[in-house]
């Protein structure tokens, strides 16, 4: 179908996509506060009234932005809580994260500039979509191997971790890279990152005894 006989509504959502795309850019420079609805409007094209055709305001597009950028993680997650958390399914689930941040490197800057700001604006996100994860994700952890080197507390922490670990890379790779002497965010170094991960993965996921033997084995 050409653009000129197109329906309004397969337009109207190419136009939402871009005012997403563009509203994602700029949240992710600048953060909630530093962007500006006319910012957004002037980068695709629209007058500022015109987007509100779109989203209520900047912070129902902002929310927008920060679900659609962190489904694919909770996608992740949730797969992954449904089995068993063995260091293999759970090395599996580190590799799909590492990739789509590797491939969309705003989602780390957006995470950093909302947790800067105390996360008011996701906390619709954390009851609707990241509290159900977590637990699943506890609990499978409680299923699994790791169920024996941690207590109950610990293994919340070690969910936590897992997170930090991932997320982490993306946030201060540019700090640490300098400080060094690392490559930084290319993709080869992101690579040797998740490399890394795995191994730390299977140490922390694995009984003490049968991680030391890991250990010596070189794994």
């Amino acid at each position: 179908m050409s653009s000129s006989t197109a329906s309004p509504t397969v337009e109207g959502q190419k136009t939402t996509e871009r005012i997403l795309d563009a509203a994602e850019n700029l949240f992710s420079e600048r953060g909630f506060s530093g962007t500006a609805i006319r910012d957004i409007a002037s980068e695709v094209q629209l007058n500022p009234a015109s987007l509100y055709n779109h989203f209520d305001g900047k912070e129902s597009l902002y929310k927008a932005v920060l679900e659609r950028a962190l489904e694919p993680i909770f996608l992740f997650i949730e797969r992954s809580a449904g089995t068993q958390w063995s260091p293999a399914e759970a090395e599996h689930m580190v590799t799909l994260i590492m990739e789509y941040l590797k491939a969309n490197p705003n989602l780390a800057r957006l995470l950093c500039h909302e947790s800067l700001a105390g996360g008011n604006h996701m906390r619709h996100i954390i009851g609707l979509h990241m509290q159900p994860l977590v637990a699943d994700g506890i609990a499978a952890l409680r299923r699994g191997p790791a169920e024996e080197s941690w207590t109950e507390d610990e293994l919340s922490m070690l969910f936590a971790a897992f997170i930090h670990l991932i997320v982490g890379h993306f946030v201060l790779a540019p700090v640490l890279s300098a400080a060094m002497g690392t490559e930084g965010l290319t993709p080869e170094a992101t690579d040797q990152h998740t490399a890394f991960l795995h191994k730390v993965t299977k140490r922390l996921l694995l009984p003490h005894s049968d991680s030391s033997e890991s250990t010596d084995e070189g794994c």
